[in-house]
């Protein structure tokens, strides 16, 4: 009786390797990788939107598509899909805009100081905070190399 049962526990072994592979490699990081590498930098961001929809839109149909024949289980389909609608409108209403601000500014939305605000100053006043910051990396260089 000791042998009896080899086959089965080298089976789920394989299985379970099976599964991590593919869902490493379909579902996981790999899709938003991807699509992140494979767009060009003038339409990366919407690439990556595309990529993160496609990838989250794939998970809401198909994470429990497989219990809807069985009569006992419909309403975790249901239950999955109004949590997810729920979340949707909470993040659309209570999450702070972040386009075209700067991570300065986004500290300042949850109430850190601001020292200086990019986003409000002319191109003048950014070329010259520019030229200030390159003068004083290239001064803490030259110290470093002297010393």
């Amino acid at each position: 009786m000791v042998g009896a049962f080899v086959s089965g526990p080298k089976a789920a072994i394989v299985a379970i390797l099976f599964f991590i592979f593919f869902y490493g490699l379909f579902i996981d990081a790999v899709s938003s990788i991807h699509g992140s590498e494979i767009y060009p930098t003038n339409i990366r961001s919407p690439g990556v939107v595309l990529a993160t929809f496609y990838v989250f839109h794939r998970l809401y149909y198909l994470r429990d598509a497989w219990c809807c024949g069985d009569s006992k289980h419909w309403l975790q389909v249901h239950l999955f899909a109004c949590l997810t609608h729920v979340s949707i409108v909470v993040i659309y209403f209570m999450y702070p805009e972040t386009n075209n601000k700067s991570l300065e500014e986004l500290a300042q939305l949850f109430g850190h100081p601001v020292v200086v605000h990019l986003t409000a100053a002319p191109d003048e006043g950014r070329a010259k905070m520019d030229m200030e910051i390159k003068n004083e990396l290239f001064s803490e260089r030259r110290e470093v190399v002297n010393t």
